[in-house]
């Protein structure tokens, strides 16, 4: 009479576990690098609607604006000029360590309390994907032209 088996032999046990344990592990890397490519975005797009929300604020509430990018802290910050000299923090964001300014030094830029802008060009490069985004900010309105 032959004998059934009634469980797995340790050889097919140990392939099962190392066929799954290299599917978990290929999708924990695409995970984290999707992460930051999702980080990476996100702080772009805050880019953008907080310079168009400080030119707008400007605008309306006759300040001046300053914005700057710190390279030692790969941060962006804005300021609003006070009535009394003194700069008040808007809004700061530091940016994800694969996301930096082109330029090697800081960037300083200001929005004059009657909603002008000069022109500027501000460059993204992303060691992720190493994509480049670039970004120009129109003379007088303040738009900013996505390219």
């Amino acid at each position: 009479m032959p004998r059934v088996r009634q469980a797995f032999t340790l050889l097919e046990t140990v392939i099962t576990l190392t066929i799954m344990c290299t599917l978990v592990s290929i999708s924990i890397y695409n995970i984290k690098d999707y992460q930051a490519r999702i980080e990476e975005k996100q702080a772009i797009e805050w880019f953008k609607s907080t310079f168009k929300s400080t030119f707008n604020y400007c605008y309306l509430h006759n300040r001046t604006a300053i914005f700057y990018w710190l390279p030692d802290e790969n941060s962006i910050q804005f300021d609003i000029l006070q009535p009394s000299g003194t700069k008040k923090n808007y809004r700061k964001l530091k940016l994800p360590d694969s996301l930096r300014v082109a330029k090697k030094e800081a960037v300083h830029y200001a929005i004059s309390q009657s909603g002008q802008a000069p022109p500027m060009s501000l460059k993204f490069h992303s060691e992720l994907t190493q994509k480049n985004y670039s970004y120009k900010i129109q003379f007088g309105w303040g738009e900013i032209i996505e390219k």
